[in-house]
């Protein structure tokens, strides 16, 4: 994982801009969207201050099949819904036929999820730099991965 860091504000080469949607706009995606507000992002840590790719998210969902980062033993305590249906960093979604896990976050412009079928080992990992106010919109993109997968 190479791409992967707490942001601290350095100016990256390649490095995405945060977008935020205007209420009321509807005609064209140009008239719909402006840049985020700058925000600080080196006081945020895990709370919005990760960057990465999908690349480094993928190759770190791929270590969480294995022992390389964390026992299985206390992995699998992170997967199971203690309260409200959530786990250890983790949305839980435990049924006879699947072990979904799931976590999103927005902040600063920025929307992401990742979506993990444990038992099918299936991934989907969604980074985007327009960050809806409703979390409506990731409900609705989790609801037609869940109908997918």
């Amino acid at each position: 994982m190479k791409n992967t860091s707490i942001d601290h504000n350095d100016n990256f080469e390649n490095k995405a801009t945060g977008y935020k949607y205007i209420n009321g706009k509807n005609s064209h995606i140009e008239d719909m969207c402006e840049e985020a507000d700058y925000v600080d992002k080196s006081v945020a840590y895990s709370a919005g201050g990760l960057q990465s790719t999908i690349e480094d998210l993928f190759i770190w969902d791929q270590a969480l099949y294995t022992e390389k980062l964390i026992k299985q033993e206390n992995l699998n305590k992170a997967f199971v819904s203690n309260q409200g249906g959530y786990g250890y960093g983790f949305w839980v979604d435990k049924s006879d036929s699947r072990h979904i896990v799931r976590h999103t976050g927005w902040a600063f412009g920025f929307e992401t999820g990742i979506y993990r079928d444990i038992g099918n080992k299936n991934t989907v990992i969604i980074l985007c730099n327009n960050a809806y106010d409703n979390p409506f919109y990731s409900n609705r993109v989790f609801s037609f991965i869940d109908a997918v997968l």
